[in-house]
């Protein structure tokens, strides 16, 4: 599937289906998904057990890791973050999705204002 960006080829019939599309496009959370994926950030405590063990896994370099492969209780000790790790990635993953989803939506319907890409500019420069 090629995708195409609106300054390159879509032509108006696209674009007004896509336009269409959002307009009548179902949540993509329910709500009771959303007040889970809120509570799971705002366990702020879990979230960041998870961050912090990313970051501390991630600043180690083979040396560690060489070790980890010869040590038996300092692998028995890490093997359950595996588990930790691919969820609290696929948590990021999911997040990440449902906020590139939400811009988009946001400026497919933002595009029927005739300065909405401006208004978008300068909030993203003040960022």
């Amino acid at each position: 599937m090629t995708t195409k960006t609106v300054e390159q080829s879509a032509s108006d019939e696209e674009l007004d289906q896509i336009f269409e599309t959002v307009m009548t496009c179902e949540p993509a959370l329910t709500l009771d998904q959303s007040e889970r994926f809120a509570d799971s950030i705002a366990d702020q405590e879990q979230f960041g057990r998870k961050w912090r063990l990313t970051a501390v896994l991630a600043n180690k370099g083979g040396v560690f890791f060489r070790d980890l492969s010869k040590d038996q209780s300092m692998a028995q000790a890490l093997a359950p973050t595996v588990g930790t790790l691919t969820d609290f990635a696929q948590f990021l993953r999911s997040a990440a999705d449902l906020a590139d989803s939400a811009a988009c939506r946001v400026m497919v319907a933002g595009c029927a204002h005739e300065h909405f890409n401006e208004w978008a500019a300068a909030t993203d420069a003040q960022s």
